[in-house]
């Protein structure tokens, strides 16, 4: 799942050898809104072919708390705060941005 334009993710996960490695993309310019909203999620989920019963088994890492975290928590999904961004706040604006773990790394 990402916010932008498709054509700069297809070309960045190309030209780093990792499209190959995803079965799913919701981007936001294809699927008409950005994250937090629901429908973002659900068309990455959707994709994967995850029923709605199965959306508290999911982990969401993001790096953004008002559009990854928040958009996890909503749907109830595990949300994971991957904390490595100085660009990035790390103090949640409202209970809706508490993520449910804080990673520091990728490798975590």
């Amino acid at each position: 799942m990402a916010d932008g334009f498709t054509d700069t993710f297809r070309n960045v996960l190309t030209q780093h050898g990792l499209i190959d490695f995803f079965s799913a993309l919701a981007i936001s310019e294809e699927v008409g809104v950005s994250k937090p909203d629901p429908l973002m999620f659900r068309t990455a989920l959707d994709a994967m072919g995850v029923s709605e019963s199965s959306y508290g088994r999911v982990v969401m890492v993001g790096n953004h708390l008002g559009r990854d975290i928040k958009g996890a928590n909503d749907l109830g999904l595990v949300s994971v705060l991957l904390s490595w961004s100085p660009r990035r706040s790390k103090v949640p604006a409202n209970a809706g941005e508490v993520p449910a773990y804080t990673i520091d790394t990728p490798l975590e």
